[in-house]
């Protein structure tokens, strides 16, 4: 079930199926992603530095069961916010690799959850 099989470039993108918390209409957000085992992916709630949490986090709050669309694959998923050993590794393996996202996590004075998007089955 793994989905990859060698270094990820900084534009490995994911498109993330959400539902609004309060418009219930279903809205896709392009995503910056990183394995975080064989049969998940991590991606960064960052938006790019600002005070406030993305949209599309608190949407998964409300709604942690949802699609992504990984390459040519299209996965359902159930999202989880890493805890504090966890979300540590992920945030070093991270900011290590992609320099942009190291950036957006030092320009910013809230800690930037890492939202861990654990496979649960394939879909196409």
């Amino acid at each position: 079930m793994a989905l990859w099989g060698g270094p990820l470039a900084e534009t490995s993108m994911l498109l993330l199926h959400h539902t609004g918390v309060r418009s219930g209409l279903e809205r896709i957000s392009p995503l910056v992603w990183w394995p975080a085992g064989d049969t998940a992916v991590a991606v960064l709630a960052s938006n790019y530095g600002a005070l406030r949490h993305p949209a599309w986090y608190r949407n998964l709050l409300a709604n942690p069961t949802t699609i992504v669309e990984i390459r040519a694959k299209t996965w359902r998923v159930h999202a989880r916010v890493a805890v504090a050993g966890e979300r540590q590794l992920l945030l070093d393996r991270i900011m290590a690799t992609t320099p942009s996202a190291a950036a957006a996590v030092r320009n910013t004075q809230r800690e930037i959850p890492v939202v861990v998007l654990d496979l649960l089955d394939r879909l196409t």
